[in-house]
């Protein structure tokens, strides 16, 4: 069997990166749809927004979030890219309009909590982002 150097090296990088994404999805956004009420948005105590009265933003860029953090991983992993090439493209949308959706959500929270002169001077590396991704959108056939 003629396999890639370092694949054990690799494989364990991977299984890395997915384990650490579900356990930021576990830990910082489940809480969010377990618990959908107004103190688990809010947390005066540390001084943070109140994200309730922006919670369906919230939610849009935690699933968004959560989606493209979740299916990121499989787009470099070269033996799924090569043996399900179809299904790769799929996950590439879906990435895609995973970020797409997140980074809509966080602009308008970032509107909303910071103000909008703030939020626009800010919005470079996003805006940067959409039109990587929709470049890179423009590949996927």
């Amino acid at each position: 069997m003629n396999r890639q150097p370092y694949f054990a090296a690799k494989l364990f990088a991977s299984a890395m990166i997915l384990l650490a994404a579900c356990a930021f999805v576990l830990k910082y956004v489940f809480r969010y749809y377990l618990n959908y009420n107004a103190t688990a948005f809010t947390d005066p105590v540390s001084g943070a927004a109140n994200y309730w009265t922006m919670r369906g933003w919230l939610l849009m860029h935690m699933t968004g979030g959560m989606w493209a953090l979740l299916t990121g991983p499989w787009q470099f992993w070269m033996g799924f890219r090569k043996c399900y090439a179809r299904l790769n493209r799929w996950t590439g949308r879906l990435f895609l309009f995973g970020v797409a959706v997140g980074s809509i959500g966080a602009f308008r929270i970032r509107m909303g909590v910071l103000g909008y002169s703030f939020a626009l001077c800010r919005t470079d590396p996003a805006v940067a982002a959409h039109a990587l991704g929709s470049r890179l959108g423009a590949f996927i056939k």
